[in-house]
């Protein structure tokens, strides 16, 4: 399934580029449409220019740094994806070894069933740990006063964490999707997703067109 021609296709026309400077893509917008959710899943592909630099992919949070959904790079290559830090129901899930290799696309998901997220790497469900777990069925359970998302960065009491590398084909849904279709989308565009696929679908950027093309939200 990693073959390079198959993960050619699923990465599409393009990635987007991110500096570990200054870049990053808003998705402020989305957060009105998960605030009653609780169940979903959250996928990308990301490649990391270094795949031990501790840098954040994606992330929801508040001007105070406190993170809804945070996915990151560790420095150790791990994984970690962490649920309303500074709040009150709360978890932190990491991978128990690396999934990360500099300069390699690797496809990320997490899925949340309404007990317990579960991470999976290019498709395949890993081994995890959860270092947090004041109440790991949580999910979006606490949108006041969350006013920031961004692909490539986080939002932090002295700047920014930023990201260094590649990121394409960003999905958010609603709703739980199982190992056979996690590993059915990540094979493909967005175009090339089927009506059931899209089904539940609250949001996608695919980040594979020219960074001067607009889009609108």
């Amino acid at each position: 399934d990693n073959a390079p021609t198959v993960q050619a296709d699923a990465i599409g026309a393009g990635s987007a580029l991110f500096d570990g400077v200054d870049d990053y893509v808003d998705i402020t917008g989305v957060i009105s449409s998960l605030s009653s959710a609780t169940t979903g899943t959250i996928m990308a592909w990301v490649k990391p220019v270094s795949g031990t630099t501790e840098e954040y992919i994606l992330n929801f949070g508040d001007a105070n740094a406190n993170e809804l959904i945070g996915f990151k790079v560790m420095g150790d290559g791990d994984l970690l994806v962490q649920e309303n830090i500074g709040g009150t129901g709360q978890w932190q899930v990491r991978t128990d070894s690396a999934a990360f290799s500099s300069g390699v696309w690797t496809h990320v998901a997490l899925t949340q069933d309404g007990t317990e997220p579960v991470l999976y790497i290019d498709g395949i469900a890993v081994a995890q740990t959860f270092t947090v777990t004041t109440d790991k069925t949580v999910w979006f359970d606490d949108t006041s006063g969350l006013d920031d998302g961004r692909i490539g960065a986080k939002l932090a009491n002295s700047g920014y964490d930023w990201f260094t590398g590649n990121i394409c084909q960003v999905g958010i849904w609603d709703a739980v999707l199982d190992q056979e279709q996690i590993q059915s989308i990540m094979e493909k565009t967005y175009e090339e997703l089927t009506a059931s696929e899209k089904t539940n679908l609250v949001s996608y950027w695919a980040l594979d067109v020219d960074g001067s093309d607009s889009h609108g939200d």
